[in-house]
C-alpha cells in the first residue's frame, strides 16, 4: 500500500560530494513526423466526433468520336446549336473521425527533500530536457501510428503485390500493439525493393499524387530509416549518381521537402524509430518497440532493446503531406463567471502544486493506489501534460503504407589475404641514459 506521506524523488545525493559535472541522459528522439502532416484546430464547442463530406467528379466518358460539323453545303442544319453532348457525374463520400487524447504525469516531489541532494539544480533541469524529448516522442508515434491504423489499406511487400483492406478483416488490439492482416498468408514475403516501389508509382501519380505544391515534381516521398536507405542505395548505384550531396543540404533543392537522400525518383526522409513487428502467427503481428525501462543505480533508465534491431517487419510508407490531417483543439473561455484553466492541449508541460494548488491527486502507477496530497505548505508538486488530437485522412489514395521483411546489415567475414604472424617478440624501447662520470 503506498503511503501518500511518503516521497522518492529518485534523485541521487553524494556523500562526500564529488566533481560539480552531471552528465545527462540522450537519446536521439524522432520528431520526424512531426512535419509530415497538415495541421488544423480542432474547434471547441463541436463534440468529440466529426463527420465530413468528400465531393468526388466521375471519371470522363472519353469513347466515342467528335462529332464533325458541317455548315457549309446546306441551308437547313439540324442540332446547329444543339449537339449531342456527354454527362459528367459526381458523387460523395461521408466518413468520420474522433478526438484522441493522451495524459502523461510524473510523480510527485518534495522540495524539502530535493532541497537537501547534491546538484538538485542540474539534476531537475536535465529531467526537465528529458520531458520535452517525451512529448516528442509520443506525437511522432501518435502520427505515426494513426497513418497506418486509420489508412484504408495496409500494402504487403511481396511478388503478389498485395494491398488489404483495414475495414475488410484487418484488426487492431485494445492497446495498438498488434495487427491482425486476417490469414499468415498475409505476411510480407520481402524486403523493400526498387522495383516493388515503382509498382506503386502509377496508382500514386493517377490518384494525383503530384497536385501539390508539398513534393516535389516527379519525385515520391519515402519515409524509412537510414539502414532500409542505405541498403536501397547500395543495391542501386546508378540511380544515387544523379544527385549530390548539396541537394538535401540546408538550402538545397529537396532540403525544403524535409528529404535527406534519394534513390530513382524516391526522396527518403528519415524516420530514426520506425515501427517494427515481428509475427506470431497467423497473420497476427506485435510490435517491437525501441526502448525498454531497466534499473538505474537509483530508480530506472531507458536501454535499447536488441529486439527492435533484430525485428522481421518494418513499416515505411510512401507518404504525402496533404494525406492525414492533425486536428489539434484549442480552449476558450465560455464564460468570465467560469475562468477555466485554458491549457495547451499539445504536449505543454506543467507544474502541478507549488503555492498555486494546496492540494493534489497523484496515482501509483505499479498499484493504481490513487492519494490526495496535501500541500498546504506549497512544497510538493508534479509535472503534467496534456495531448489532444484528431486525425482526419483526407486523401488516402495518395499513400502506400509498406510492411516489409527487414534485416540489420548483414555481416560477413573479411578475412585477411596473408596469414597473422605465430609469433610475437616484445618490442624494445631503449632510452638514453642519464650522463656518466668518466674514469
Amino acid at each position: 500500500m503506498w503511503n501518500c506521506s511518503a516521497f522518492f524523488d529518485y534523485l541521487f545525493d553524494r556523500t562526500p560530494h564529488w566533481d560539480a559535472k552531471v552528465e545527462r541522459d540522450w537519446y536521439p528522439t524522432d520528431d520526424a513526423w512531426v512535419g509530415q502532416l497538415e495541421m488544423e484546430q480542432w474547434e471547441p464547442r463541436t463534440g468529440t466526433s466529426h463527420t465530413w463530406d468528400r465531393v468526388h467528379v466521375g471519371a470522363p466518358d472519353l469513347t466515342g468520336c467528335w462529332e464533325e460539323v458541317n455548315f457549309e453545303d446546306e441551308e437547313c442544319v439540324d442540332n446547329a446549336c444543339d449537339p449531342a453532348s456527354k454527362l459528367v457525374s459526381w458523387g460523395s463520400t461521408r466518413k468520420s473521425y474522433t478526438y484522441s487524447r493522451q495524459r502523461i504525469k510524473t510523480m510527485p516531489l518534495c522540495f524539502d527533500q530535493i532541497n537537501t541532494r547534491a546538484l538538485a539544480e542540474t539534476q531537475v533541469s536535465s529531467i526537465v530536457e528529458g520531458l520535452k524529448d517525451i512529448v516528442k516522442m509520443y506525437k511522432s508515434d501518435f502520427f505515426r501510428r494513426n497513418s497506418l491504423q486509420k489508412a484504408d489499406f495496409i500494402y504487403i511487400a511481396g511478388s503478389d503485390n498485395l494491398s488489404v483492406a483495414i475495414e475488410q478483416g484487418v484488426t487492431f488490439n485494445a492497446d495498438c500493439t498488434e495487427i491482425d492482416l486476417g490469414s499468415a498468408d498475409n505476411v510480407p514475403t520481402s524486403q523493400l525493393t526498387i522495383p516493388y516501389l515503382q509498382r506503386q508509382w502509377a496508382p500514386l501519380q493517377y490518384n494525383g499524387y503530384f497536385r501539390s505544391k508539398f513534393v516535389p515534381n516527379g519525385m515520391m516521398k519515402l519515409i524509412t530509416d537510414p539502414i532500409v536507405a542505405w541498403q536501397l542505395e547500395q543495391g542501386n548505384p546508378a540511380l544515387v549518381e544523379k544527385y549530390r550531396f548539396s541537394d538535401f543540404a540546408k538550402g538545397g533543392e529537396l532540403f525544403k521537402y524535409g528529404m535527406s537522400t534519394a534513390v530513382g525518383n524516391f526522396g527518403i526522409a528519415y524516420d530514426v524509430f520506425p515501427m517494427r513487428f515481428n509475427h506470431i502467427g497467423g497473420g497476427v503481428l506485435r510490435r517491437v518497440f525501441p526502448y525498454v525501462n531497466s534499473a538505474a543505480t537509483i530508480g530506472v533508465k531507458k536501454q535499447f532493446d536488441t529486439a527492435y534491431e533484430e525485428a522481421c517487419i518494418q513499416y515505411s510508407p510512401i507518404w504525402h503531406p496533404q494525406a492525414m490531417r492533425a486536428l489539434i483543439p484549442s480552449l476558450r473561455s465560455v464564460s468570465p463567471e467560469a475562468p477555466f484553466f485554458n491549457r495547451d492541449l499539445f504536449g505543454k508541460w506543467y507544474f502541478l502544486g507549488g503555492n498555486r494548488d494546496r492540494s493534489f491527486v497523484a496515482t501509483d502507477p505499479t498499484t493504481g493506489d490513487v492519494c490526495t496530497i496535501d500541500n498546504t505548505a506549497g512544497n510538493k508538486g508534479l509535472w503534467w501534460t496534456d495531448m489532444s488530437a484528431g486525425i482526419k485522412f483526407v486523401r488516402p489514395e495518395i499513400v502506400r503504407g509498406i510492411l516489409h521483411l527487414r534485416e540489420p546489415g548483414c555481416v560477413v567475414n573479411d578475412p585477411r589475404c596473408t596469414p597473422c604472424p605465430e609469433t610475437y617478440a616484445p618490442q624494445s624501447f631503449t632510452q638514453n641514459p642519464f650522463c656518466q662520470e668518466l674514469d
